[in-house]
């Protein structure tokens, strides 16, 4: 008697440049993956939690870089288009207009 049910998203992916590392925060320009980049936006990554304070601190990661953001909450568009619970940070690279991470 079951039911099939729809699959629920364990874990979202933000991919973009990395604009600017501030105290507590990082922010993320998805630009390059649009096909017009002036219908980019900027999302701001808070950086409390030690998993992504680690990435940024020693991940060797410094403005410019393309990097790919892994969350598991949803992106608050009503406070600077905060992604909230992110896990991590991970240099990407940019490839046939899709960016790819090292696993």
């Amino acid at each position: 008697n079951a039911v099939p049910a729809e699959p629920e998203v364990y874990e979202y992916r933000l991919a973009g440049t990395l604009t600017a590392i501030e105290d507590g925060y990082v922010l993320i320009d998805d630009a390059i993956l649009c096909k017009d980049p002036k219908e980019g936006m900027i999302f701001k990554v808070p950086t409390e939690d030690i998993r992504v304070r680690r990435c940024v601190e020693f991940g060797g990661l410094k403005e410019g870089d393309i990097v790919v953001v892994s969350f598991r909450g949803d992106i608050d568009v009503e406070n600077e288009n905060t992604i909230r619970d992110a896990r991590g940070i991970e240099r990407g690279f940019l490839e046939d207009g899709s960016v790819y991470t090292l696993e």
